[in-house]
């Protein structure tokens, strides 16, 4: 199966680390945090896809993704704010 980086080459731990950390600096720094989907995410739940055929994909349901990501985000924050 693919990885995350659509290609079936393991996943490196310290690269995954690294970037992980590099992530949560960013976010401590810009006092956010943001979400993405790209391409690649999506060709591995359609792997038969090309680059063109995935991008036209989030393209044509940007609006519907963003919409349904910052709902289950806010979920997430507002149970985690009850929850502290």
């Amino acid at each position: 199966m693919d990885d995350v980086n659509g290609s079936d080459k393991p996943i490196d731990p310290f690269e995954a680390a690294k970037r992980r950390a590099a992530e949560e600096r960013a976010a401590k720094r810009l006092k956010q945090v943001r979400a993405a989907i790209e391409v690649r995410d999506v060709q591995r739940f359609r792997p038969d896809w090309s680059q063109e055929q995935a991008a036209a994909f989030l393209h044509r349901y940007a609006t519907v993704i963003a919409a349904a990501m910052l709902k289950a985000g806010s979920d997430v924050v507002r149970r985690l704010a009850e929850d502290a």
